[in-house]
């Protein structure tokens, strides 16, 4: 299951589902509604979604003023029979919807531009998470829009062999025009090495034996 915390709502966009206006995302925070019962399914295969809405850029001040410190922690466990993987879709930066998804993550993915600025980036919420949780959940670097031909791009992932690469592909850009994810598109190419990306034996993730709950910052 997908959760969509970005108030843009573009993985919800690109899923397809048509934002509900009964039923706000920020109202799960609030205990006024239950986050099971706001689970949709999706076109895609054995992937449901809770989808983002407007409501939700007023979250960081809903958890401010309303929420405690482990309110995503505590809403989880009602979602976690249900689904083989929870992924909290989260925007980037160290926002109080970011400290409640460090609590209630079992692992961060974190795609992340191969240049300069995005390692400097990296380097910082590795240096957060070690100074107020504890080193605490552990991160796996992606990156992403990888273009071969620059010399920059390639330096970076010769440096990290480790990491997984999301190419920069047409095929990768459509998913926004067609509305469909990148395995409803193709099956082969470039753009079908992002499915692989978390399923090496190498990845801290397919080392689990749990169910996790994964944080995508994008």
């Amino acid at each position: 299951m997908l959760w969509d915390l970005d108030a843009q709502g573009a993985a919800s966009y690109v899923l397809g589902v048509v934002e509900r206006r009964d039923a706000p995302a920020r109202r799960l925070i609030g205990r006024e509604a239950t986050p099971l019962d706001a689970v949709r399914p999706t076109a895609t295969p054995s992937l449901s979604l809770l989808a983002a809405d407007k409501s939700l850029r007023h979250l960081e001040r809903q958890l401010a003023e309303e929420a405690g410190p482990g309110t995503f922690r505590k809403l989880l466990p009602a979602l976690a029979p249900h689904f083989d993987r929870l992924i909290l879709d989260c925007p980037p930066g160290f926002s109080g919807i970011a400290e409640q998804v460090f609590r209630a993550a079992n692992i961060i993915v974190e795609p992340l531009p191969p240049a300069p600025l995005a390692e400097r980036a990296h380097d910082a919420l590795i240096h957060h998470l070690e100074r107020h949780h504890g080193g605490c959940p552990p991160v796996l670097p992606v990156f992403s829009m990888v273009d071969a031909r620059r010399n920059l791009h390639r330096s970076a992932c010769e440096a990290y062999p480790e990491r997984g690469i999301l190419p920069y592909a047409s095929i990768v850009e459509r998913m926004a025009h067609e509305r469909l994810p990148i395995g409803a598109l193709a099956r082969l190419g470039p753009g079908a090495r992002v499915r692989r990306v978390v399923g090496r034996d190498r990845t801290p993730l397919a080392r689990l034996s749990w169910r996790p709950r994964v944080v995508l910052r994008h």
